[in-house]
């Protein structure tokens, strides 16, 4: 199986690659059977040989490639005066190498390509991923807009079992901002606070 996770909710992102580690088995198993690979250096042969391994006392691998795709972005290529940015040769026969394995690719490896960015339509990976392939998913994490905002508080404080009353949220968005990873850490103190016993109030933000 073949994921692209793209986008600058990393916090998001983090938690459900975080469920598929726990899936893994316990700790140790989960680390052994857990790649992690800079995908600004990766080279076809270190991808393939790490993909082709074996599970260690498990059902499954999990190979994580850092910002593979990123280094394709059409900002990032050579471009030639009154033309569209090109790919160096070497780029066009890495990803050639990589579209014809991914048709090889072992049931027993999920491999996870990790950009902390969003892709644009002119990435190359929509080529190369345009096959009749259905173990391919491509999924783009965005952040809630200020808007949005007090809405994923509310939900997230549901998750936790707790309650936020609207105002409260919105409070809470004004005071911390956009960054999900700091929120989830005041709710779960605002939670404390309450003693799950009550919503969450404005003054208890305040």
């Amino acid at each position: 199986m073949l994921y692209v996770l793209h986008g600058q909710d990393e916090f998001t992102r983090s938690e459900m690659l975080a469920q598929w580690k726990e899936k893994l088995g316990d700790a140790t198993t989960a680390s052994v059977n857990t790649t992690v690979l800079d995908g600004r250096k990766v080279t076809l042969p270190e991808l393939i040989e790490t993909c082709d391994a074996l599970p260690f006392m498990g059902k499954r691998r999990l190979v994580l490639v850092e910002d593979f795709w990123s280094r394709f972005e059409p900002g990032k290529r050579r471009r030639s005066k009154g033309k569209p940015p090109t790919l160096s040769a070497a780029d066009v026969a890495l990803l050639q190498g990589i579209a014809e394995y991914l048709l090889r690719l072992p049931e027993t490896t999920r491999l996870v390509f990790v950009e902390n960015r969003s892709l644009s339509a002119a990435n190359p990976m929509f080529d190369v991923l345009a096959q009749d392939h259905k173990r391919i998913h491509v999924k783009e994490f965005r952040p809630p807009s200020e808007r949005d905002l007090p809405r994923w508080i509310e939900e997230r404080m549901e998750a936790r079992k707790g309650q936020i009353t609207p105002q409260a949220a919105q409070e809470l968005a004004h005071c911390v901002g956009t960054e999900l990873r700091q929120l989830d850490q005041e709710l779960e103190k605002l939670l404390a606070y309450v003693n799950y016993e009550r919503a969450v109030t404005v003054q208890d933000v305040r």
